[in-house]
């Protein structure tokens, strides 16, 4: 959403040319910005869409970062470190990884 709660939509993924990573480029076409007070903000000056591009892994991590603090969140951590943070302590010390 941008700050004036207009949707951004999925628009393709884009390739950074420096790291090789894919990113996820989400925008809103320029003629539903056309009033908008951020808009001088938002836009460069030959710009003609707002572009948003962010990691494609981002919509999982914010639902996740959504369930912080809730008791499932907190069950959840619990049974981590029973089961997950256990398994990792007994296999650094079986391989003698410091």
């Amino acid at each position: 959403m941008c700050p004036e709660g207009v949707p951004l939509t999925y628009h393709r993924p884009n390739c950074n040319q420096s790291t090789g990573k894919y990113l996820r480029c989400d925008q809103v076409e320029s003629d539903a910005c056309m009033h908008c007070p951020n808009r001088p903000n938002g836009f460069d000056k030959a710009g003609s869409r707002r572009r948003v591009l962010a990691s494609g892994c981002y919509p999982a991590f914010y639902r996740g970062h959504q369930r912080v603090g809730t008791p499932d969140f907190l069950s959840m951590m619990r049974l981590r470190k029973i089961w997950a943070e256990g398994s990792f302590s007994v296999l650094k010390r079986e391989h003698c990884i410091s």
